[in-house]
């Protein structure tokens, strides 16, 4: 979030407009740029946490002044910004599930060093049209691909 001198030519959004960023806005709302604009997205979210055990972590109330924020409320807003074949990185203390439209490339855990939480950073590649083919055919228990089919998966 905020504004990183000498990176100008990226774009930032956060909540809060003290932190300087591209866009103010709440990333649990639709994004306010079109489909297909960015290469990578890169998230830090709050590491907000609700268990099904009742255990819950909620940093949003007390640094950021709003309502407890689900980990996954802003995923599909960020796939649907990335161009196909853009890549989607997530730093949380979570081990982000495949989103819809993506394919996961890997998970990397990391550290600052002892007795520090390990983060992970999971990175997932936005589906192409051909990803999505392939997809559908891995559903019907085949490899077979129609030529008619390569062709429609323009959309």
């Amino acid at each position: 979030s905020g504004s990183i001198r000498g990176r100008e030519n990226e774009h930032t959004m956060d909540i809060r407009p003290d932190n300087n960023p591209s866009f103010v806005v709440d990333a649990r709302e639709e994004f306010p740029m079109p489909d297909d604009t960015y290469d990578i997205v890169l998230s830090d979210p709050p590491y907000d946490l609700e268990t099904s055990e009742g255990v819950k972590v909620d940093y949003s109330t007390k640094l950021w002044k709003t309502e407890f924020i689900r980990p996954y409320a802003w995923v599909e807003e960020a796939i649907r910004v990335l161009k196909p074949g853009g890549h989607l990185l997530v730093l949380h203390n979570l081990v982000y599930i495949q989103p819809k439209n993506a394919t996961r490339v890997c998970v990397v855990s990391i550290t600052c060093g002892p007795n520090t939480r390990i983060r992970c950073l999971s990175i997932f590649r936005k589906d192409t049209a051909v990803d999505k083919l392939l997809k559908k055919a891995d559903e019907r228990n085949t490899k077979e691909v129609q030529i008619g089919e390569i062709v429609k998966t323009e959309d």
